[in-house]
């Protein structure tokens, strides 16, 4: 998937090297992108592998990146 939100999205991820240590910005949510945001839900205690909702910018995702940016 192509999104000028997915492009924000990698703006956001690519700030924190442990999360998104490549910081391709793209506009094109990819394997790097999905790895990055694992790694930011692990991080932050969203969700792990077999959660439901494991690499989904759902709403806790969103909510957290969300009080990060502010």
């Amino acid at each position: 998937m192509t999104h000028p939100e997915v492009r924000v999205l990698q703006q956001f991820l690519a700030k924190d090297k442990t999360v998104y240590p490549e910081g391709q910005v793209t506009g094109k949510f990819g394997g790097l992108t999905l790895a990055a945001v694992q790694r930011f839900q692990k991080k932050y205690s969203i969700a792990k592998a077999g959660d439901r909702g494991y690499g989904v910018v759902g709403p806790a995702t969103r909510a957290k990146i969300a009080e990060l940016s502010e």
